[in-house]
């Protein structure tokens, strides 16, 4: 039963949370984002993080943080179950503190994660986000909402580095 683990049970937990509730994962803006861009013309696409580094951040080498991580995952799917609504109406509405209540309640007592979930990967995007800035080219981009919120949000980042950004 080795190969049976917590990351693995989570995400078979959230699919059946989301399809019972007649969601889909396919109706994520980022995937929107990325069935219109190649429906016109293949426009290019990237991302900040790897297939391996989305991985790694979903079976983490220490298995302490594992077992944390399905802990919250756990409660955030409680909370996300009952609040589920609320969480569509608040990213629809452009609520930001609604939006920063519901995504960061699991993280409650959990400050390891929140830290390798949000704010290690905002601060990596920040950087990547940069070199993309002093580059000539226009790009549109997709994160989860959760990472645009509060000051370790990918917005207050720049902001403290100096850019100008509207928005949240």
């Amino acid at each position: 039963l080795k190969n049976k683990r917590p990351w693995l049970a989570m995400i078979v937990l959230d699919l059946a949370t989301i399809t019972q509730q007649h969601l889909s994962p396919a109706s994520g803006i980022d995937q929107q984002v990325y069935a219109i861009s190649q429906m016109e013309g293949g426009k290019s696409y990237r991302a900040f993080e790897t297939p391996e580094q989305q991985f790694e951040l979903l079976m983490p080498a220490n298995e302490k943080l594992e077992l944390e991580e399905f802990d919250v995952g756990l409660k955030e799917l409680k909370s996300n179950n009952l609040n589920m609504g609320s969480l569509i109406d608040a990213w629809a509405h452009g609520d930001q503190k609604a939006l920063e209540h519901i995504t960061n309640a699991g993280f409650k007592g959990h400050p390891n994660i929140a830290k390798t979930l949000l704010t290690d990967r905002n601060e990596n995007w920040v950087g990547q986000l940069e070199k993309m800035l002093a580059e000539p080219h226009t790009y549109f981009i997709t994160v989860g909402a959760g990472h645009l919120l509060g000051r370790k949000g990918v917005p207050a980042l720049l902001r403290a580095k100096g850019y100008r950004v509207e928005g949240p």
